[in-house]
């Protein structure tokens, strides 16, 4: 089971890498990606894979893109799933 800063540093570097350009600007773990446009459904489906793959984790198809909203959100989707597994 990955700690939450390491599971946060893999997740903001993905985000920085493929879906900002590496362009992190003032990208925190509140930052809502959603708003920004920066999360659509697209990158959804492409941040999706990344955490399953990365973390050894199953998303299930209930889970909402808010969940994905920020940072934080996404720290607490991947916690959450690697608890049940």
């Amino acid at each position: 089971m990955s700690g939450q800063p390491d599971i946060e540093e893999k997740l903001r570097a993905f985000i920085v890498d493929e879906l900002l350009h590496g362009d992190a600007g003032d990208l925190t773990r509140d930052t809502n990606l959603l708003a920004l446009g920066v999360i659509d459904s697209l990158n959804l489906v492409q941040l999706r894979v990344f955490m399953e793959r990365t973390f050894q984790i199953r998303i299930p198809d209930g889970v909402q893109p808010e969940d994905f909203h920020t940072l934080a959100a996404m720290v607490a989707v991947v916690e959450r799933l690697q608890a049940k597994s």
